[in-house]
């Protein structure tokens, strides 16, 4: 979808009037000149609490300027599932894990679980490559997929587990460890 930005018009004012009907802005807009130093980008969080199917996910969209200087293209960010909540975006950066000069977006986030064994929080980052100019979507560096999940929760026998990674700061430190300066 693209959608006409208009003169002078705010991202937050941009973002609600193209977000998809029923959604609610669930995180704080982001405006960046990180892909593109000429023209910012709009990055975007929603949720739909009002459809059953989809009241417990959160969806995430990139405006990405096109040549005309007010157009804008949707390209999504993905979806984030929670299991027996809504998911919450806790934080989000830019840093370059690959080969190309471009800096990938990183989204942590968490979401509730209720299990018989369990009930706490899952923790886990996604991380997406720079757009694509003919794709809809961002895709995932799938190497760190799994890298940074964790359960901080209480058992049913009352043991805790503590998450390793509930902040960018520790994020960082393990991409740091990994290479990716």
């Amino acid at each position: 979808m693209i959608c006409k930005r208009l003169k002078n018009e705010k991202a937050s004012d941009y973002v609600n009037r193209v977000k998809p009907a029923g959604c609610n802005v669930i995180y704080d807009i982001l405006e960046t000149d990180e892909w593109d130093k000429k023209e910012k980008s709009v990055i975007a969080f929603y949720n739909n609490p009002s459809d059953e199917r989809e009241g417990k996910r959160v969806f995430g969209y990139l405006y990405l300027r096109q040549n005309d200087a007010e157009y804008y293209r949707e390209i999504s960010v993905g979806e984030f599932i929670g299991e027996s909540d809504t998911p919450e975006i806790l934080d989000t950066m830019f840093r370059n894990v690959d080969s190309d000069p471009e800096k990938e977006f990183i989204v942590l986030y968490r979401y509730w679980i209720i299990h018989y064994d369990a009930t706490g929080y899952v923790y886990d980052v996604c991380i997406f490559d720079n757009p694509d100019i003919m794709s809809d979507s961002l895709e995932t560096v799938r190497k760190f997929e799994n890298v940074f999940t964790g359960l901080e929760c209480v058992s049913q026998e009352g043991k805790s587990t503590e998450a390793e990674y509930k902040d960018m700061k520790s994020v960082r430190r393990k991409l740091i460890s990994m290479g990716y300066k």
